[in-house]
């Protein structure tokens, strides 16, 4: 075997045991979100974009990049304080290395999170307090869909004239959310970095006048595989959610949720999001940690919307993957 062929078998090797990392990644701080400015049909840089080579991340904040790059759920997570009070959001645009393929981003952004975060972590099992999502002794009423890899939008397409008297609102991905002029909207939207979750659609009449803001009702539509469900229950209900349902594939799964549900989301996620949740609304932000539990009343309606598809929620004490975080800097170093 001659030289040539040695080294070139060594190279081989080492380049199938290099992890991948973008070709080029420019982080910046990014500018606070003006709700205002969305509530009127602006456009928002929030969410992550893939087309082509291209890797557009808005608004996206060292908490919630880490459980894109390591598919983790929010409370697979032990962050220090700063991480889930207001973190500093930043705007990241990178480039794929030549022939990554789009399902390699997370491996991406997790040498990232080293390389210019000094993300340092381990991984520990504990025992946590759930709910599991279990097949009920009803007949399933689920319809299986297959969930496709999201399309990036395209963006010669017009734009959509809103109601008279309405306004759309663009969302990251080609989603769009239409305002009725009593305040009703519909919103459709592909989150696109989002795994196992296909179509989202959710609707939500306008309040009745003189009626109690908190008992509007909403209802959401999402294509989504059992994993990337209860990972949407867990933000909405007192406890996490793990799926022991064995079930496979996709499925339309519909909830129905009341506005008083939505707002303990507002209050879970306002934190880590980095958006004062009472901002949207023009008032003062709600107390507590970006973590605090809701009433553990509360949820009822989407447990029952649960208890309709033919699943279940049961109480029970789990082991679970934990990342805890032994270290990361609250800025990256210099592009």
């Amino acid at each position: 075997m001659t030289k040539t062929v040695l080294v070139s078998l060594f190279m081989a090797g080492f380049a199938l045991g290099q992890s991948l990392s973008f070709e080029v990644a420019s982080i910046k701080p990014a500018p606070a979100l003006n709700p205002q400015a969305i509530a009127a049909g602006g456009k928002m840089h929030v969410g992550m974009q893939i087309d082509g080579n291209r890797v557009d991340i808005g608004h996206g904040n060292p908490f919630m990049l880490i459980l894109y790059a390591f598919d983790l759920k929010m409370h697979q997570v032990d962050a220090p304080e700063w991480m889930l009070k207001n973190p500093q959001a930043f705007d990241i645009l990178a480039t794929l290395p030549e022939g990554a393929k789009s399902s390699q981003v997370p491996e991406m952004l997790q040498n990232l999170l080293k390389d210019r975060f000094g993300l340092k972590y381990h991984m520990v099992k504990q025992e946590k307090d759930v709910y599991a999502l279990v097949v009920g002794k009803q007949p399933l009423k689920l319809e299986q869909v297959e969930i496709e890899e999201a399309k990036p939008a395209d963006p010669a397409a017009a734009p959509e004239e809103p109601p008279k008297g309405g306004r759309v609102i663009q969302i990251p991905g080609g989603g769009k959310a239409t305002v009725s002029p009593t305040g009703g909207f519909t919103m459709n939207m592909r989150p696109q970095a989002a795994k196992g979750i296909g179509n989202v659609r959710m609707k939500m009449d306008a309040p009745t006048p003189g009626g109690n803001p908190m008992d509007m009702k909403m209802t959401m539509e999402m294509e989504a595989t059992m994993d990337a469900f209860v990972g949407q229950l867990s933000t909405l209900l007192d406890k996490p959610v793990v799926d022991m349902t064995d079930l496979k594939g996709g499925y339309k799964l519909p909830l129905e949720m009341s506005f008083s549900d939505l707002m303990s989301v507002a209050q879970k996620l306002g934190g880590a999001m980095g958006v004062n949740p009472g901002a949207m609304g023009g008032g003062a932000a709600g107390p507590g940690p970006a973590f605090a539990a809701s009433d553990p009343g509360g949820g009822s309606s989407v447990k029952d919307s649960v208890q309709k598809l033919g699943l279940r929620l049961e109480s029970r004490k789990v082991p679970i993957d934990v990342m805890v975080i032994d270290h990361m800097e609250k800025s990256p170093t210099e592009n």
